[in-house]
Formats: C-alpha cells, structure tokens, sequence
C-alpha cells in the first residue's frame, strides 16, 4: 500500500486469483494424449479414398479414419474444458462415463465396431481407463479458490476512510 500525504490520496494493489481445480490439470493431459493419438492415426491414414476401409494401429489401438477423427475431436473437446474449473469438472464427468460405456462395449465386443471404427480389445481398455478416470477425478475433485481482501477507499479532505 502507497500513501502520498500531499493529496491524501491512497493506492492499494491487489493480486486475485482466480479459482481452478484439479480436474483442470488431468483434462489436459487426458486432451492432450487423446488428441496426439488421435492426430497420429489420422497422419497414417490420410490420404485415403476411405472413411472406415482402411485401419492402422497406434500404441496397439486400431482406428479407422471415422474412429481417428472421433478421437482427435474428444481430445480438443477435453483441452478446451480445461481452461474453467467447472467445465474441466462437469466434462470430465459428461464425457468420462460416455468413455467408459464405449469402453466397455468396444472390449466386450470389438467386432461389432472394429468394422466401422477400426477399434480391436485395446481400444476398449484404454477408452475404458481413460473414462474412469475422466469420471471419477470430476466427482472429486473440488474446485481451490483463495481469499482476496478487498478494501474500498474513500478520500476526505484530509482524512482517509478505509471500510
């Protein structure tokens, strides 16, 4: 806090910060893994002169353009939750069962997707963890703010109120 006696006059500066949460920081890195993964697939498959014809492997998932696309797009979706507390919070939650049900559907039955999707076993697992962690970090994590002080001044003639 600066005083200038002459004028009366009081300057205060306060730093604000603003709420986060942890759920903020897993989104990101769950965006940005999904995202590269997603990129990798597309930059092996394009060009192609199918959607779903032709399939390729990324750290043991398979993936068909349609599939490549999907992923890249949910990565973007989950950098782009990352930047607010409660969107980081109720994407991780929206998108994390979505996830795990795909999961779970994609490992109990790869072959009903894999046609379409290019997705075999692994896709599943992986869609799967990734889902459940997605889901259960946005039930618990809480949303960290801290306390700012606030003081309004008013200058008088020559007394200064601080309220």
């Amino acid at each position: 806090m600066r005083t200038d006696r002459a004028t009366g006059r009081v300057e205060r500066t306060t730093a604000v910060r603003e709420p986060w949460s942890p759920a903020q920081i897993l989104a990101g890195i769950i965006g940005l893994f999904m995202t590269v993964l997603g990129g990798v697939a597309l930059a092996r498959l394009l060009p192609s002169d199918s959607l779903t014809g032709d399939t390729t492997t990324v750290i043991g998932m398979g993936f068909s353009v349609v599939m490549a696309v999907i992923t890249l797009l949910l990565g973007l979706v989950f950098l782009g939750g990352a930047g607010r507390p409660a969107s980081a919070r109720q994407g991780m939650i929206s998108l994390g069962i979505a996830l795990l049900a795909f999961g779970i559907v994609t490992f109990i039955e790869p072959d009903a997707l894999g046609g379409a999707l290019g997705v075999n076993e692994t896709s599943g697992v992986v869609y799967a963890i990734v889902g459940l962690i997605a889901a259960i970090a946005g039930i618990t994590s809480p949303t960290m703010t801290s306390r700012a002080v606030e003081q309004r001044v008013e200058e008088d003639e020559e007394v200064i109120h601080v309220t």
